[in-house]
């Protein structure tokens, strides 16, 4: 471990002798590996500050030569730190630095609006949901999980593959809990067996659908949820931090 350490500062000492856009991504990978060190053995609080620095030093790429992949690298640092603020129990920040993600992210689906894309967003909601399940917040936690849903449920169909489907399973087995908790057993049992559906090979999917044995979340469920989905104010609590 001390040896990582030791490489990464004698790297980052020698990228920031000769500065240049290419050193600048470097300089933001040594940041980011020496907060991933940090986080690794429970030192979050400094590991915090590493990842602010990488996206820094992300956005200084930005701003010297724009491309949607630094812009989407800006918004994973976010992502990093909400991550790192979440281990510190911290979940207000953790929802504010995500929440950063995820506009840095819809920006870049504006543009370039792909699986991927598509892909990263679910994942930010879905990690919203969770710190909003922490907080015990569960109508925004539903409200982002199901976000989460319908941005894997776009992959999903434009892309069959088995391990998309285990996240939609992951996603209804968290939907199912957050309805458990708010004690509305009915929708929590149908995103059970949601979630059991989509652990099904894509094939035993296609079987049920084609006999008309598809899961209630197919069609009646996505009536109610967006409907609930439009009732609950996601804009956060006002609250601000320092970058």
């Amino acid at each position: 471990m001390k040896n990582n350490f030791k490489q990464l500062e004698a790297a980052l000492t020698a990228f920031k002798k000769e500065p240049s856009p290419q050193q600048t991504l470097k300089i933001a990978f040594c940041y980011h590996n020496i907060a991933d060190l940090l986080s690794s053995i429970e030192c979050n609080t400094i590991a915090v500050d590493y990842y602010k620095l990488e996206r820094d030093t992300r956005i200084k790429a930005y701003q010297e030569s724009p491309t949607d992949e630094l812009l989407m690298s800006i918004a994973n640092s976010n992502q990093d730190i909400g991550r790192a603020y979440c281990k510190l129990k911290e979940y207000d920040k953790a929802i504010w630095y995500n929440q950063k993600a995820l506009i840095i992210m819809d920006k870049v689906s504006e543009i370039t609006d792909t699986n991927t894309t598509a892909t990263n967003i679910a994942t930010i909601h879905y990690d919203i949901g969770k710190l909003y399940n922490l907080t015990e917040d569960f109508d925004k936690a539903i409200a982002s999980f199901t976000e989460a849903l319908l941005h894997k449920q776009f992959v999903l169909k434009d892309n069959p593959q088995h391990t998309i489907s285990l996240d939609i399973s992951r996603i209804c087995n968290a939907l199912c809990h957050s309805y458990h908790n708010k004690k509305n057993y009915g929708m929590a049992a149908e995103y059970n067996k949601a979630s059991k559906f989509y652990k099904l090979p894509i094939a035993d999917q296609q079987e049920i659908k084609n006999q008309d044995q598809e899961p209630e979340t197919e069609s009646v469920i996505w009536e109610r949820i967006i409907a609930e989905l439009e009732e609950v104010d996601l804009s956060g609590d006002g609250l601000e931090y320092a970058a």
